[in-house]
């Protein structure tokens, strides 16, 4: 008898806490997923405002961008047809760790998630492709490389030593001349007879 009494009394007890720990899941869940669907429309790759300035130094040299490629956008987006696997594919072997969130929320989303997931995951390819680029002209040799592209434009913007020579010896030689009075050819300024015509020149001092 006591036994079923404290039965009674335990019973009405024990089923409230199993529905408030559903609810709990519940909205934990909820939670999870609204943090994955933001790291999935704000987690993307980006370039950052140095990324852009030094590829903008890259192209202007006329070097290659990306160098090489990385990451296949074509194949990212033909892999997200399957839920996240182009995610999972641009995640490996990258410092693109937001991919892995992205790529579970489009798991979970799936097929859904097709329709932003195979051009979201051809961009990001291309980001990574970029990002990568601005690694090797940064650090690596191809650092190497912009510097010297650098320094051959700025030698190309200088006008050559021989023109400036030029300018100077042709400002020199008009100074050195003057012109016949009698037919107005250019004779050395010390003449005293026009070698084109034959007339004799007065000296000044004369």
């Amino acid at each position: 008898m006591r036994a079923t009494m404290e039965l009674s009394k335990m019973t009405p007890y024990r089923s409230e806490p199993l529905i408030m720990k559903g609810d709990e899941m519940r909205n934990a869940l909820v939670v999870v997923l609204s943090v994955l669907l933001a790291a999935s429309f704000f987690g993307c790759a980006t370039l950052s405002g140095n990324d852009k300035a030094k590829l903008e130094e890259v192209k202007a040299c006329g070097l290659s961008v990306p160098h090489e490629e990385l990451k296949s956008p074509g194949a990212a987006g033909a892999l997200n047809i399957f839920p996240g696997f182009g995610n999972f594919y641009l995640a490996s072997g990258t410092d693109e760790g937001s991919q892995w969130a992205i790529g579970f929320v489009n798991l979970l989303t799936w097929p859904i998630s097709v329709v932003w997931g195979i051009p979201e995951a051809a961009i990001d390819a291309d980001v990574i492709n970029k990002k990568n680029s601005v690694y090797y002209y940064t650090y690596k040799q191809g650092k190497d490389e912009l510097k010297t592209c650098q320094v051959k434009l700025e030698k190309d913007k200088m006008p050559e030593p021989e023109t400036i020579t030029s300018n100077k010896d042709t400002t020199k030689q008009v100074a050195m001349t003057k012109k016949c009075p009698m037919c107005a050819e250019e004779i050395a300024q010390d003449a005293i007879k026009c070698k084109h015509c034959g007339s004799i020149i007065a000296n000044k001092a004369e």
